[in-house]
């Protein structure tokens, strides 16, 4: 798999999914609608992508979308 296979805020994609996020009318305190993005956009490893945004906070939809992208120092870690 590609070296950007990981979703996280520094990921070329993450505008992407933020904006497909925002979509979202209710949140279900689970990540079923990211993973469900994830999985449409192709060439993502979606597995490690929910661990890492997990990492960042991201334990549901919108924690992924309204908290997870504020750690970039911890978000530099997750992808080197």
């Amino acid at each position: 798999m590609h070296k950007d296979a990981t979703m996280t805020p520094r990921h070329p994609r993450w505008a992407e999914l933020l904006e497909r996020l925002e979509k979202v009318e209710r949140c279900q305190r689970n990540t079923d609608h990211t993973q469900a993005i994830l999985e449409s956009m192709g060439e993502i490893d979606v597995a490690s992508s929910l661990l890492a945004l997990r990492a960042l906070g991201g334990d549901c939809d919108w924690a992924i979308l309204y908290d997870s992208n504020r750690n970039p120092e911890r978000a530099a870690r997750l992808t080197g």
